[in-house]
């Protein structure tokens, strides 16, 4: 969400995008645990990220980034924002 203070006729106003994914995981399930591990780019028993994971990993999509928590109006399973 953005708080728009600065632009004529928009002070005031907010904004919201949003996004909302839904992952197959019936299709994911049916894959061999050798082609789960490869499509996350971790090893599932040991959480281990694997060196050799494709540029289409899950993990390749946001090395080292982290999303911190941005404040709310309500409150959600993470408790008041």
């Amino acid at each position: 969400m953005a708080l728009l203070d600065r632009e004529e006729g928009l002070a005031g106003s907010r904004i919201m995008a949003v996004q909302r994914w839904e992952d197959d995981l019936t299709h994911f399930r049916s894959r061999s645990p050798e082609e789960q591990d490869t499509l996350l780019g971790r090893d599932r028993t040991t959480n281990e990220e694997r060196p050799e994971a494709p540029s289409s990993a899950y993990i390749r999509e946001a090395p080292g980034r982290t999303f911190p928590r941005q404040r709310t109006c309500f409150a959600d399973r993470l408790g008041p924002g």
